[in-house]
């Protein structure tokens, strides 16, 4: 009697445990998936807060293959708080831009789209006093694909 009552305490113990760790690192929200109708701000926009969300699933939809270990954390990393936390977005125009010797050389639509944001979280490469001007560069083949991120940076 004594071994099934430990047992039983042993396994919710472990199920209260796992579910605690879901809590901590498991998505907040989940978002959904561009479409091919979103616009390119709004694919960068559903990123950053899928980004903010922990929502991994949808920043790998909107990431482009190739790239996706570039831009997308393998796992949600609690103890060091090393994910990267923004608010006070602001998603700029997309602007049409040549691919020719950037990621995006070969695609058929490619687009810039800046953002200023503040880094309330990082792994420390961003400073997090000030606001940070960034940039995204997304393409597609066609109308019919959604939008994928295939570049980031400043500038």
């Amino acid at each position: 009697m004594r071994v099934r009552y430990l047992a039983a305490v042993v396994v919710l113990v472990v199920a209260a445990a796992m579910a605690g760790a879901y809590v901590l690192v498991g998505p907040r929200d989940r978002l959904e998936d561009p479409t091919a109708a979103t616009s390119p701000r709004d694919v960068v926009r559903t990123y950053i807060d899928a980004g903010n969300a922990r929502d991994l699933q949808t920043m790998r939809a909107i990431v482009e293959d190739s790239r996706e270990e570039h831009f997308v954390p393998g796992h949600v990393e609690i103890l060091l708080r090393d994910n990267m936390i923004v608010d006070d977005v602001e998603v700029g125009a997309d602007a049409p831009t040549p691919g020719d010797g950037t990621m995006a050389d070969g695609w058929e639509q490619i687009v810039r789209v800046p953002v200023e944001l503040h880094i309330v979280q990082s792994d420390g490469s961003f400073p997090s006093d000030d606001r940070t001007v960034w940039g995204y560069l997304l393409v597609r083949h066609h109308d019919a694909e959604p939008w994928q991120i295939i570049d980031q940076g400043a500038g």
